[in-house]
Protein backbone atom coordinates (compact mmCIF):
# COMPACT_ATOMS: atom_id res chain seq x y z
CA UNK A 1 0.00 0.00 0.00
CA UNK A 2 1.18 3.69 -0.58
CA UNK A 3 0.58 6.44 0.80
CA UNK A 4 -1.73 8.19 -0.99
CA UNK A 5 -3.71 5.21 -0.87
CA UNK A 6 -4.08 4.92 2.97
CA UNK A 7 -5.14 8.58 3.02
CA UNK A 8 -7.80 8.08 0.78
CA UNK A 9 -9.04 5.17 2.50
CA UNK A 10 -8.56 6.78 5.83
CA UNK A 11 -10.12 10.02 4.77
CA UNK A 12 -13.36 7.92 3.87
CA UNK A 13 -13.49 6.63 7.11
CA UNK A 14 -11.70 3.45 7.34
CA UNK A 15 -9.51 2.96 10.29
CA UNK A 16 -8.57 -1.17 10.06
CA UNK A 17 -5.21 -1.27 8.31
CA UNK A 18 -3.84 -3.61 10.43
CA UNK A 19 -1.06 -6.30 8.67
CA UNK A 20 -0.30 -3.43 5.98
CA UNK A 21 2.92 -3.47 4.45
CA UNK A 22 4.02 0.28 4.50
CA UNK A 23 7.65 -0.29 4.58
CA UNK A 24 9.71 3.09 3.42
CA UNK A 25 6.74 4.94 2.58
CA UNK A 26 6.84 8.75 3.78
CA UNK A 27 4.02 9.76 6.13
CA UNK A 28 5.19 13.01 7.70
CA UNK A 29 2.80 15.55 8.99
CA UNK A 30 -0.05 13.13 8.93
CA UNK A 31 -2.90 12.64 11.08
CA UNK A 32 -3.91 9.46 11.74
CA UNK A 33 -5.24 9.19 15.29
CA UNK A 34 -7.73 6.03 16.00
CA UNK A 35 -6.01 3.88 13.05
CA UNK A 36 -5.13 0.31 13.92
CA UNK A 37 -1.65 -0.90 12.54
CA UNK A 38 -1.50 -3.52 14.66
CA UNK A 39 1.04 -5.92 13.37
CA UNK A 40 1.85 -3.78 9.98
CA UNK A 41 5.42 -2.91 8.30
CA UNK A 42 6.18 0.35 8.89
CA UNK A 43 9.83 -0.45 8.87
CA UNK A 44 12.19 2.65 7.45
CA UNK A 45 9.16 4.47 7.71
CA UNK A 46 9.34 8.07 7.73
CA UNK A 47 6.33 9.80 10.16
CA UNK A 48 8.23 13.36 10.96
CA UNK A 49 5.25 15.01 13.28
CA UNK A 50 2.72 12.63 12.44
CA UNK A 51 -0.42 12.14 14.22
CA UNK A 52 -1.10 8.60 15.80
CA UNK A 53 -2.97 9.48 19.00
CA UNK A 54 -4.71 6.32 20.33
CA UNK A 55 -3.71 4.60 17.56
CA UNK A 56 -3.05 0.68 17.52
CA UNK A 57 0.29 -0.57 16.36
CA UNK A 58 0.42 -3.78 18.65
CA UNK A 59 3.12 -6.23 17.07
CA UNK A 60 3.98 -3.90 14.21
CA UNK A 61 7.00 -3.18 12.89
CA UNK A 62 8.99 0.11 13.00
CA UNK A 63 12.58 -1.06 12.53
CA UNK A 64 14.36 1.89 11.52
CA UNK A 65 11.51 4.37 10.94
CA UNK A 66 12.28 8.24 11.65
CA UNK A 67 9.76 9.25 13.93
CA UNK A 68 10.45 12.52 15.24
CA UNK A 69 7.87 14.71 16.91
CA UNK A 70 5.18 11.99 16.24
CA UNK A 71 2.38 12.34 18.77
CA UNK A 72 1.85 8.00 20.32
CA UNK A 73 -0.37 9.70 23.13
CA UNK A 74 -2.43 7.30 24.03
CA UNK A 75 -1.13 4.70 21.18
CA UNK A 76 -0.80 0.78 22.27
CA UNK A 77 2.50 -0.27 21.05
CA UNK A 78 2.59 -3.67 22.59
CA UNK A 79 5.26 -5.84 21.48
CA UNK A 80 6.25 -3.47 18.48
CA UNK A 81 9.66 -3.53 17.45
CA UNK A 82 11.10 -0.12 17.38
CA UNK A 83 14.42 -1.27 17.14
CA UNK A 84 17.07 1.37 15.49
CA UNK A 85 13.98 3.53 15.01
CA UNK A 86 15.13 7.59 15.62
CA UNK A 87 13.02 9.01 17.98
CA UNK A 88 13.82 12.62 18.53
CA UNK A 89 10.90 14.46 20.73
CA UNK A 90 8.33 11.91 20.28
CA UNK A 91 5.19 11.77 22.54
CA UNK A 92 4.80 8.48 24.05
CA UNK A 93 2.30 10.12 27.07
CA UNK A 94 0.02 7.36 28.45
CA UNK A 95 1.42 5.16 25.83
CA UNK A 96 1.10 0.88 25.96
CA UNK A 97 4.85 0.01 25.32
CA UNK A 98 4.92 -3.09 27.23
CA UNK A 99 7.32 -5.37 25.85
CA UNK A 100 8.16 -2.93 23.12
CA UNK A 101 11.97 -3.26 21.77
CA UNK A 102 13.79 -0.30 21.58
CA UNK A 103 17.33 -1.23 21.24
CA UNK A 104 19.62 0.37 19.34
CA UNK A 105 16.94 3.52 19.31
CA UNK A 106 18.02 6.96 19.20
CA UNK A 107 16.07 8.53 22.12
CA UNK A 108 16.48 12.33 22.25
CA UNK A 109 14.41 14.15 24.56
CA UNK A 110 11.14 11.41 24.43
CA UNK A 111 8.15 12.16 26.61
CA UNK A 112 7.12 9.36 27.99
CA UNK A 113 4.94 10.33 31.13
CA UNK A 114 3.09 8.00 32.50
CA UNK A 115 3.47 5.26 29.52
CA UNK A 116 3.44 1.19 30.31
CA UNK A 117 6.85 0.59 30.13
CA UNK A 118 7.26 -3.53 31.59
CA UNK A 119 9.22 -5.43 29.94
CA UNK A 120 10.21 -3.02 27.19
CA UNK A 121 13.65 -3.52 26.08
CA UNK A 122 14.97 -0.11 26.70
CA UNK A 123 18.25 1.09 24.38
CA UNK A 124 21.92 0.82 25.90
CA UNK A 125 22.86 4.53 27.52
CA UNK A 126 19.86 6.20 28.83
CA UNK A 127 18.93 8.30 31.18
CA UNK A 128 15.52 8.24 32.80
CA UNK A 129 14.49 11.49 34.87
CA UNK A 130 11.84 12.09 37.31
CA UNK A 131 9.46 13.92 35.12
CA UNK A 132 9.56 10.51 32.43
CA UNK A 133 11.68 12.27 29.99
CA UNK A 134 14.12 10.10 28.96
CA UNK A 135 16.88 11.18 26.78
CA UNK A 136 19.96 9.04 25.47
CA UNK A 137 23.38 9.78 26.81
Amino acid sequence: MDTNELIKRYAAGERDFSGVNLSGVDLSCIGLSQINLKGADLSRAVLTEANLKLANLSFANLYGAHLERVNFTGARLFQANLRRSFLKETLFIEADLRSADLRDAKLLRADLTNADLWATRMPDKFTYSPSAKLAQS
